[in-house]
């Protein structure tokens, strides 16, 4: 069984822990986690996780595991569906990006 929290905001004063494991999906919640590991002293990929949601060029300086939707094959797509005069639902995959930061 997995022990987890589904929270609605990383907090400039919560409490993390060695092991914990966090995935991000607003980036103001990305920068506080990384400010409290930070000032907790912590190895991100090491003592804490994070995965974060859609990459950016930030988080790959950063080393951020990202869960990321391609962003050309939707753009792609989006052209020919408006090129072609098309309407519908379309799923795009997702790529993980292991940076080791989980």
């Amino acid at each position: 069984k997995i022990n987890f929290e589904i929270l609605d905001e990383v907090y400039d004063d919560m409490i993390i822990k060695k092991g914990d494991l966090f995935i991000t999906i607003e980036e103001s919640d990305l920068v506080n986690l990384v400010k409290q590991i930070r000032d907790e002293e912590y190895v991100l990929g090491k003592d804490i996780g994070i995965i974060s949601y859609n990459d950016t060029p930030l988080k790959e300086l950063l080393g951020i595991t990202v869960i990321s939707t391609d962003f050309n094959k939707m753009g792609a797509t989006a052209a020919s569906m408006i090129l072609n005069n098309e309407k519908g639902e379309v799923k795009i995959p997702f790529n993980f990006i292991d940076r080791q930061s989980i």
